[in-house]
């Protein structure tokens, strides 16, 4: 009797032991069967001249249930959506990933654990023997270097200083800048990393079979056009544009690419949504405050935005009305440039349109004003701020109607005759069928002299805002 009572309580203590290890193991490991991984593709992408590109992904769940996605977005604040037919939820969380080992990115003690090896310190030849110990991981992310397309990028991987080995006579802590070479039996042909993933909730129902599609602004593909004036005769010229679009962002496979054209108000493009994991609450209220960052996006060069005609022209040069209407809804254009593949920092060049037309050859001679809306004398040192805007020299310019079934945006153009170059100006904003002067070459052959005489009277003084004026 007393034999089979213990067995029993030997039964029981081992069942005890199973449930309590079961336990354990549900609480620090846990289990993500049901989770399924699958691949999302860039479809397409609609680029802005600034660096902004709206990106469309794809995902296929094909049922309902969680599904794991390896690319996460880093989105514009308030512009990340997820289209389908489904109600789809979804959620940042730390997963352990099986990824290639990346030079720079080795953690010994990780990436060896239960591994035998051999260690030879500097100045000591007798090795040490061992193997690599385990260490419980803790619940963020291992920090990397260049993390793949579409997701984080934090700073370098940190490491402990010590290599801790179980040896035959205990544990050994080998710091690691004492190691002068360290052998292992075998190849590292992957490696775990804890990782952010987006993890996709899609409820049951007749649309769960149906595409999810990600939809983002973010930064890191744009494109920049460019214009050839090739002058055929004395009255007909070819007009082509072409686009250099790079890819900072990530490997595209057929996906559509599309020049967008305009002045878009994002209010927030320099804001990370907070979605991102590369983001905190802190760095997301210090953009959110940071008004002087939008500013900034909007006051430089105008060749990355649009601009009609420069300012230092708008009061000398007549307005157009001749152009074609654009049409209802807003003042952007989109132009699709067809599918093409094209990997990170990778750079496309590709024909865009092309189109003739009669053009006449011109002196423009714009004298500038000697006073400022004050009615005061520029001075000498405002002039030289911006000599463009107040220099009084003609140009020999080519004037024409804009032959291209699209908008003319802001760029450099090129101007060629014969195979020779004859000059190089920026092409401003010009609608369909609107009339542009380009300028060509100062008119040097051409003497000119500008004089300002004032009518002498009697003139009324008018101060509003404390300023004079006559």
């Amino acid at each position: 009797m007393s034999g089979t009572c213990l067995a029993l309580v030997w039964h029981l203590s081992v069942a005890a032991l199973l449930v309590v290890w079961s336990c354990e193991s549900l609480l620090y490991s846990p289990c993500y069967a049901q989770e399924q991984a699958i691949e999302s593709r860039v479809i397409s992408v609609a680029m802005f001249k600034n660096g902004l590109a709206l990106v469309e992904r794809e995902a296929t769940p094909g049922a309902s249930g969680e599904f794991r996605i390896s690319d996460i977005p880093k989105p514009i604040h308030g512009t990340l959506w997820f289209i389908g037919a489904a109600d789809v939820t979804a959620r940042i969380a730390v997963r352990d990933v099986e990824v290639e080992p990346r030079y720079g990115e080795v953690d010994l003690q990780r990436d060896l654990v239960g591994r035998n090896v051999t260690v030879v310190l500097r100045d000591m030849p007798a090795p040490i023997i061992g193997i690599v110990r385990k260490y419980a991981e803790s619940g963020e992310a291992t920090p990397v270097m260049n993390y793949p397309t579409f997701g984080p990028t934090v700073g370098n991987a940190t490491a402990t200083k010590y290599l801790v080995l179980e040896t035959s006579s205990g544990e050994s802590y080998i710091d690691r800048s004492l190691i002068a070479h360290l052998s292992v039996k075998g190849t590292t042909k992957t490696i775990t990393r804890r990782r952010p993933v987006l993890l996709l909730n899609v409820p049951a129902g007749e649309n769960a079979d149906k595409p999810v599609r990600i939809r983002y602004l973010t930064m890191g593909l744009s494109w920049s056009p460019s214009y050839l004036v090739d002058l055929v005769d004395d009255n007909r010229l070819t007009l082509r544009q072409k686009a250099i679009v790079r890819n900072e962002l990530g490997p595209l496979v057929d996906a559509e690419l599309k020049l967008i054209s305009g002045f878009p108000n994002v209010r927030f493009q320099h804001v990370t949504s907070p979605f991102s994991p590369t983001t905190s609450w802190a760095e997301f209220f210090a953009q959110i405050n940071n008004r002087a960052a939008v500013q900034s996006v909007f006051l430089r060069n105008s060749i990355s935005q649009q601009l009609a005609i420069p300012v230092s022209r708008r009061v000398a040069l007549p307005v157009d009305l001749g152009a074609a209407p654009g049409g209802s809804g807003v003042d952007l254009h989109y132009e699709s440039i067809g599918r093409h593949s094209l990997g990170k920092n990778e750079s496309l060049s590709v024909p865009v349109a092309t189109g003739s037309t009669d053009y006449k050859r011109i002196v423009e001679w714009i004298v500038p004003d000697t006073r400022n809306p004050y009615g005061r004398h520029i001075s000498q040192h405002e002039r030289n701020q911006d000599p463009e805007k107040y220099q009084v020299d003609p140009w020999d310019a080519l004037q024409f109607r804009n032959p291209l079934t699209i908008p003319m945006t802001t760029g450099p153009a090129t101007i060629m005759r014969d195979g020779r170059f004859n000059g190089q100006t920026v092409s401003y904003w010009v609608s369909r069928g609107e009339q542009t002067t380009l300028r060509v070459t100062k008119s040097l052959s051409i003497r000119t002299l500008a004089s300002e005489n004032e009518k002498q009277g009697n003139r009324d003084v008018v101060y509003i805002g404390g300023n004079d004026f006559q």
